[in-house]
């Protein structure tokens, strides 16, 4: 949230304003305030085009006046809230955003009431509040229409945020795992030698493995939006889908960290609840799955360009990719035209996009992850590594490829044979003998 706040006093805020409040979250000897973003009220988070709170020109500053109900980081210092100047249009055309200080320049506590503070499942160390804007002193960081669209940019950052926290949530939940399966007697063997553990564990990393590379896809588009505002379309698309499928799978790692650990998991002595109760509130924050959905449905339709810049992408990795790779290389390509047949099918029936975009969201998470898997294996086997390789025919077989129905030996793969140097993430050359084994089964 400080980051948000940051960047948009940075990039967007008037001089007078970025000159006198910046340096206050950027400083480094030890004083530095936080910030927040205050868009939530009574009626719900995601409906911002509905706020209520008004704004009333008092000399050279506003007053602000309303119940922003959901308010996060509440005591940070510094606030970017949401509100509707006097004869503003209705929705969010008629929204302007103001920076509100906790403290004013004399000292005395800007007038505004905590309510309370919200009484939460997890996330304690972060203090949500409700508040009373009562005559609240502000500042104009940007009028209608301008307020809303700033507001979007700084959830464009926290978005990017929540994606890095859930996968290292996902992280932190896949070396707990690792951690205690290597260590853990059970039978007269450590269970970590144990195939059905072995999956789990496997499952974990290739989820990871993928979720990181969308995260980390969504930070380059962020960069690159800086320097060519035409990629914004692009932005928006695939921050909404790394923030979806990496909150979901943090929720997935920290329940299966629980299960293979067992027990012990569910109690305090170890970390796995935290991570769990933690976990759920990425699916919530800076908008819940069907948001995200809509966002998506939005960069699909025939006003902005995101599905080229979509299927650009992953094309350009199917491109670059080895021969060697042929094989995932169909499979993904057999996803995109998926995507493909999907998109055109909702774009010509709005109430039919409504209802299966959450599911239209998935597949195009899926596909791009997988892609983006597939491009980091790439890379990885020019420099005589397969780890990422095997990684990459995991997630597409999980995703893409279910194995024939013609025995369960069909579901080995390779990541089975090379579990160590996987879950170690040591350099994996292939073994043909071992392979050829595996062949034969």
């Amino acid at each position: 949230m400080t980051g948000a706040v940051a960047y948009v006093l940075d990039r967007h805020a008037p001089a007078a304003v970025r000159d006198k409040y910046l340096h206050h979250l950027i400083r480094t000897d030890g004083q530095a305030l936080t910030g927040g973003t205050w868009a939530t009220e009574h009626h719900g988070g995601s409906d911002i085009g509905a706020t209520t709170t008004s704004a009333r020109t008092d000399g050279d500053h506003i007053r602000l006046n309303g119940i922003k109900w959901f308010v996060s980081n509440v005591n940070g210092g510094i606030g970017l809230a949401t509100a509707r100047p006097e004869g503003a249009p209705p929705g969010t055309a008629g929204l302007a955003l103001y920076l509100v200080p906790s403290y004013l320049d004399d000292g005395s506590v800007n007038p505004m009431r905590i309510r309370r503070l919200k009484d939460k499942l997890c996330t304690c160390g972060v203090p949500t509040g409700e508040i009373d804007l009562i005559n609240t002193f502000a500042v104009e960081v940007a009028p209608p229409p301008e307020g809303f669209k700033l507001t979007m940019k700084a959830l464009e950052i926290s978005r990017i945020h929540n994606a890095m926290a859930s996968v290292g949530l996902q992280r932190r939940a896949f070396l707990e795992t690792v951690s205690y399966a290597t260590h853990r007697q059970a039978f007269g063997e450590t269970i970590v030698a144990y195939p059905m553990v072995q999956d789990e564990i496997l499952n974990m990393l290739v989820e990871l493995e993928a979720d990181c590379a969308l995260a980390f896809e969504a930070a380059r588009a962020f960069d690159a939006e800086r320097g060519d505002e035409n990629l914004h379309p692009w932005l928006r698309l695939v921050t909404a889908l790394a923030k979806y499928r990496t909150a979901e799978g943090a929720n997935e790692s920290c329940r299966r960290a629980i299960e293979v650990i067992g027990g012990n998991a569910y109690t305090y002595d170890f970390v796995t609840p935290r991570l769990l109760r933690d976990a759920q509130v990425m699916t919530v924050w800076e908008g819940p799955a069907n948001i995200q959905a809509l966002e998506v449905s939005r960069m699909l339709s025939n006003r902005y360009p995101g599905f080229g810049f979509y299927t650009d992408r992953i094309e350009e990795v199917l491109d670059q990719s080895p021969e060697a790779m042929s094989g995932l290389k169909v499979s993904i390509a057999s996803a995109l035209d998926d995507c493909r047949e999907a998109v055109d099918l909702l774009q010509g029936d709005k109430d039919l996009a409504q209802r299966h975009a959450r599911r239209l969201m998935q597949l195009l998470a899926d596909t791009l992850a997988a892609a983006l898997v597939l491009e980091e294996a790439a890379h990885k086997y020019s420099q005589g590594n397969n780890c990422k390789m095997l990684v990459a025919e995991r997630f597409i077989s999980r995703h893409f490829s279910p194995p024939p129905k013609r025995g369960i030996l069909a579901e080995t793969d390779r990541s089975n044979v090379y579990f160590a140097e996987l879950v170690s993430y040591q350099s994996v050359i292939l073994d043909d003998e071992r392979d050829g084994a595996l062949a034969a089964s």
